[in-house]
């Protein structure tokens, strides 16, 4: 009941660690994107791209998924981002959506 040889949980370990750099790795690859200044057409680009592995070139072309100490980004970490971003909304709308809530009118 639950047992697993050494080698397998080795395994098991090295492929969490693996999936784990992907996620820190799309994260910042989503905070870069979307901080930059064009991110708002760059954000219409990749979402009238027609599957997610173009998508995923998309994220890999633009090296949004490039971290310190690596020269090309994993195919992974694009994908990740890419899925991540095509549910997210333009930056200048949610600027203006977070002005409106908090606006007060002045008379």
């Amino acid at each position: 009941g639950g047992w697993v040889t050494g080698g397998t949980a080795e395994e098991m370990a090295g492929t969490a660690a693996e999936d784990a750099r992907h996620q820190l790795v799309a994260s910042i690859c989503v905070d870069r994107f979307m901080t930059a200044s064009d991110a708002g057409a760059r954000l219409g680009e990749l979402k009238g791209l027609s599957s997610s592995y173009r998508q995923g070139e998309f994220i890999e072309e633009g090296d949004w998924a490039i971290v310190p100490g690596t020269e090309e980004a994993s195919d992974a970490a694009a994908e990740l981002c890419a899925e991540q971003l095509v549910t997210m909304e333009a930056p200048a709308a949610q600027e203006a959506s977070t002005i409106n809530e908090g606006a007060t009118v002045a008379q």
